[in-house]
This record gives C-alpha cells, sequence and structure tokens, in this order.
C-alpha cells in the first residue's frame, strides 16, 4: 500500500455536530490500495484520452458536433448501466430539470468552449492542461502535509 495523506471535508454531512476536525481525520482512510490506484490511473487515461480522440475527431467535424456525439454516447451508456443494474430513470420534472441545470453547467458548457478552445486558440500548453489535472492531485495527494507542496505548472513539476 502507498500512503496518501487526505484532509477532512470541513463540509462532511456524515460529521457529528460536536466532533472535532481531529475526530474526522481519524476516520479518513490514509493509504490507498493497488486496485484503488489503478481505477485513478484508469480515471486519468480515460480522461486525457478523451482530449486526444475529441482533438482527432475535430479534423473531420465541427466543435458542437463532437460534444453532442460525446455526450450521446456517454448518455447512452449510463442508461444501459441503470437498466442492467435494475434501477429505474427517475420520472420527476423536478429532479430532470436539476439534471438539465447540473449537467449544462458542469459539463456541456465546458466542454463546448474546451472543444471550440481546441480549434481556434493556438497556444500549446493551456490547451493541454485539462488532460493533466488528475496528476497534481495524485501528486500532492501523495506528499505528506508539510513537507512542501508540489504543483504542476503548464507540463513542468515546481515543488
Amino acid at each position: 500500500m502507498v500512503p496518501i495523506h487526505l484532509t477532512a471535508d470541513l463540509l462532511d454531512v456524515n460529521r457529528q455536530a460536536g466532533s472535532t476536525l481531529r475526530a474526522g481525520l481519524a476516520r479518513i482512510p490514509v493509504t490507498m490500495t493497488a486496485r484503488q490506484w489503478g481505477l485513478l490511473s484508469l480515471l486519468a487515461v480515460l480522461w486525457g484520452g478523451a482530449f486526444f480522440f475529441s482533438k482527432v475527431a475535430l479534423g473531420e467535424l465541427r466543435p458542437f458536433t463532437v460534444v453532442l456525439l460525446r455526450f450521446g454516447v456517454a448518455g447512452i451508456a449510463m442508461l444501459l448501466v441503470v437498466r442492467l443494474t435494475g434501477h429505474r430513470m427517475p420520472r420527476s420534472p423536478r429532479t430532470w430539470a436539476g439534471f438539465v441545470v447540473l449537467g449544462a453547467l458542469n459539463n456541456f458548457i465546458p466542454f463546448s468552449l474546451i472543444t471550440w478552445g481546441q480549434v481556434h486558440i493556438t497556444s500549446g500548453p493551456p490547451r493541454s492542461s485539462p488532460r493533466w489535472s488528475p496528476t497534481p492531485g495524485v501528486r500532492s495527494g501523495s506528499t505528506p502535509i508539510g513537507s512542501g507542496a508540489c504543483c504542476l505548472a503548464w507540463g513542468a513539476w515546481r515543488c
């Protein structure tokens, strides 16, 4: 097991009203298993690969079309997971309204801007930085707190 140091989430809804930060930290696991590291690595590959394949697709398709295809495939995959696990889709219009707002603000608008930027912005480092988003989290998360912060700045490690 590789040690990873985490901080307590101060907004943790499971925290008791009278508990202290130290008690909250005591409940957080401080090691990641090889399986967890593998899953995190898979996530990083899939996440970075999505930007690579988006750039490839932008050679033939318009940015908005690429985003719609990406979200269409993701929507179908999520629907299959829901069905295969025996769950049902919500029927409440209020729930779906929340899904639409959340999806637009957290996914659709940002990815539309990213794909548009891949076509229209010529600078290299800022365009590649979203692919490296998981990397600083893994690096800083595996560094003991107080031992000096490390970060990824435009593709180069700064400690």
